[in-house]
């Protein structure tokens, strides 16, 4: 959940798990793996079980699953939009922590509807052909703001689409009619935009009404990656990372725009008011654009198809030094689906499945032999044990957002330093406190360039997803631990739940928010590899560091954080920050930074990084946003952080902090500061402060860091 930057707009069930490839005795007597036999329905021509008739999925029944739609069937895509909206997907209050998970297939060919497809929470919306440009939607697909006290209300504004996360669409085109144009996806965090053509415009926010002068709702986004768009607008997004993309014509996101590898024909660029700069001599020139050339090296997602009735998942293989799309020359691999182990979801009344510790056990075994993967349906899993790969090059893919509940020790073990694809997979903690929710790899030894880990549309929740009443509590150390060097990260959500299924329904998202003692998770991210690299990654409200990367040569394009909300709501007195390593912990008593980069590196690029603050219950005063070294080879480049909303007198007193005390300052509280930090303008205003560079030559002087006044920097309308 995001608070903008106005105060007032402010189980018990057998699982189906089978390797969907069959042999006699005679063929494989070594194997004593036994095989159930499978039990959705198979479709003419097709040897692959587990994806339904789109024509079974009713308002009476649609259980968790992944369900095709025929050729040229523009009619029942129509359908089962509207089905999915009946059953409450699309809206807040249903659908939030809803436990369906829908992927909807689409077969080659042309898709005319009557209105868009209307994307809801945890569906994922898949082309199966080869090109994007095989399967054409008209007109498109649309993501709308929430309005829980009506259509046309303020509450359309302030809610917008801030909480629409957890959905997709990949590998199709959409054709935007100008009765609906321009096409509105409001979405935020945990959605992915992948291998699309769209011929309109994408406008990622969606207006309100007349009344309002048809202002964009709020939102928080975002990501997209290897398409090709007409029009793109980002309108009302917060921020938003867009990777390997054809732009024809752009706008930009509010506060930070970054564009990696991706060509414009035309950037709008927004002329902010000269006279909301403060110092000059470190400014950011190009608020709030960061275009960087080339994509330096990455893994495109694996995604599946149908070729002459059989199933495969093409896995795109490693590209560096990149621009635009890939589609005609990508380098793959195709692997054909009875390669795979299908995890396929058989729920109980609460659609839950329970995947016990025996069932981890033949899982781990399939996955010990090469050439073997792991294929992950819609659905909701609580894990009876810890997955363990430990074979190089295996691909683990989910469909439909499927979630991992690690409810007996961590999710999932990488125990390879090399290789291995893990895509399209939520993972939430359980109720023991674990060590991490995933590890990738055990140690930082060795040169994994040329065949790096790659983990694409991974989310994390630290959030009670199934209890209205908070019995137990979620908890993890940490989320993600990453080991092994070159890894390279795509989209990644990391999230200790602000609000969740058990902290209240009320559409004021700041009267929803849990408390210090709930959803317990100490550090978001933590980075031990060498050489590590992320396109788009969020690491939000954990309770110590945020991230803490302590392996050299790391690469972030794009990073979004927010301080947790929380802090004071209990009679804890003092937030004290302790190193992951060393275990040396501060005594300020005033918070922890959300991105550091330990003391021991002398090698880190991080490009937009933006970290904002809403501290609702104490006048915290967050010492800063960004810890850092100040060795030669760390570089820093366009921060801006943002006071959304809070306690007044509360903070974040500073952009960035060394290891010596020198500090770039920033601002306090609600006031603007100018050049002599101390003069506040307009005690109305939330603000905004923005360095261009992180400058180990001039670091510590008072006019290293530029201010901007946020009201410059609204939302458009539209």
């Amino acid at each position: 959940m995001k608070i903008q930057h106005r105060t007032v707009k402010l189980i018990f069930a057998a699982v189906i798990l089978i390797p969907v490839f069959f042999w006699t005795q005679a063929d494989r007597a070594d194997e004593t793996m036994p095989v159930a036999e499978p039990t959705s329905l198979a479709l003419p021509g097709n040897d692959f079980p587990y994806i339904k008739p789109s024509a079974t999925c009713t308002a009476s029944s649609c259980p968790s699953g992944a369900y095709l739609v025929e050729k040229n069937n523009g009619a029942e895509l129509h359908r089962i939009s509207t089905v999915l909206r009946e059953l409450g997907q699309v809206e807040q209050a249903t659908g939030h922590w809803t436990n369906n998970r829908y992927a909807i297939l689409i077969e080659p060919g042309e898709y005319t509807m009557a209105y868009p497809f209307e994307l809801g929470y945890y569906t994922q919306v898949l082309g199966v052909g080869a090109l994007p440009g095989e399967v054409n939607l008209t007109p498109g697909i649309a993501v709308y703001n929430q309005c829980p006290a009506g259509a046309g209300s303020e509450s359309c504004k302030f809610t917008g689409g801030l909480n629409n996360f957890w959905r997709g669409i990949e590998n199709l085109k959409m054709t935007i009619t100008s009765a609906v144009a321009p096409l509105r996806l409001a979405i935020s965090q945990a959605t992915a935009l992948r291998r699309l053509e769209v011929s309109g415009e994408l406008l990622m926010c969606d207006w309100n009404t007349p009344s309002n002068n048809y202002e964009c709702g709020y939102t928080s986004g975002g990501f997209m990656a290897n398409s090709k768009i007409q029009k793109f607008t980002p309108g009302s997004q917060q921020q938003w990372l867009t990777r390997n993309v054809d732009l024809q014509e752009s706008g930009t996101a509010v506060w930070n725009a970054i564009f990696v590898g991706t060509t414009i024909g035309n950037l709008n660029k927004p002329n902010p008011p000269a006279d909301h700069y403060g110092p000059d001599n470190n400014n950011w020139e190009s608020f709030p654009i960061t275009e960087v050339a080339t994509t330096p090296e990455v893994r495109e997602k694996p995604y599946l198809t149908q070729v002459n009735n059989a199933w495969q998942v093409v896995v795109p293989e490693l590209k560096q030094n990149t621009r635009g799309t890939d589609w005609q020359s990508a380098a793959e691999t195709k692997l054909d689906i009875s390669q795979f182990y299908v995890l396929a979801s058989t729920p109980d009344a609460t659609g839950i499945t329970t995947v016990d510790s025996n069932q981890i056990d033949m899982i781990n075994t399939y996955l010990a032999k090469t050439d073997q993967h792991l294929l992950i349906m819609p659905g909701v899993y609580h894990l009876g044990g810890t997955l363990r790969v430990t074979q190089e090059n295996t691909v683990i893919l989910g469909l439909g957002i499927p979630a991992l509940a690690c409810m007996s020790g961590p999710c999932m073990e990488i125990d390879v330093e090399k290789g291995v694809r893990l895509a399209g997979v939520t993972f939430d903690a359980g109720y023991e406190n674990t060590e991490y929710l995933l590890r990738v790899g055990k140690s930082s030894a060795g040169d994994n360039r040329d065949n790096p880990h790659s983990l694409s549309d991974i989310y994390m929740r630290i959030a009670e997803t199934q209890d209205t009443h908070r019995s137990r509590i979620r908890q993890t150390k940490t989320a993600l631990v990453i080991n092994s060097n070159n890894m390279i990260g795509d989209n990644l959500w990391i999230w200790r739940g602000d609000h969740d299924s058990a902290s209240g329904k009320d559409p004021d998202p700041t009267q929803n928010l849990v408390h210090w003692d709930e959803n317990l998770a100490q550090y978001g991210v933590i980075v031990n590899g060498k050489d590590v690299t992320m396109y788009g990654l969020a690491v939000e409200h954990f309770q110590d560091y945020q991230t803490l990367w302590y392996g050299n040569g790391g690469k972030v394009y794009f990073y979004q954080s927010e301080a947790p909300y929380d802090f004071g709501s209990t009679t804890a007195e003092a937030w004290n920050c302790t190193d992951y390593i060393s275990g040396e912990t501060t005594t300020e008593g005033q918070g922890c930074a959300a991105y550091v980069i330990a003391k021991e590196v002398t090698t880190h690029t991080a490009l937009g990084v933006g970290v904002y603050s809403y501290f609702a219950y104490k006048d915290i005063q967050l010492p800063s946003a960004i810890k850092a070294p100040t060795h030669e080879g760390i570089r820093i480049e366009h921060i801006i952080g943002h006071w959304l909303n809070g306690i007044p007198g509360s903070a974040i007193r500073n952009l960035v902090q060394d290891y010596s005390g020198k500090q770039c300052w920033g601002y306090e509280a609600t006031c603007l500061q100018v050049d002599d930090k101390s003069l506040c303008v307009d005690t109305d205003r939330k603000q905004t402060s923005v360095l261009g560079v992180f400058d180990t030559t001039t670091f510590g002087l008072t006019q290293t860091c530029t201010v901007k006044d946020a009201s410059a920097y609204t939302q458009s309308a539209f």
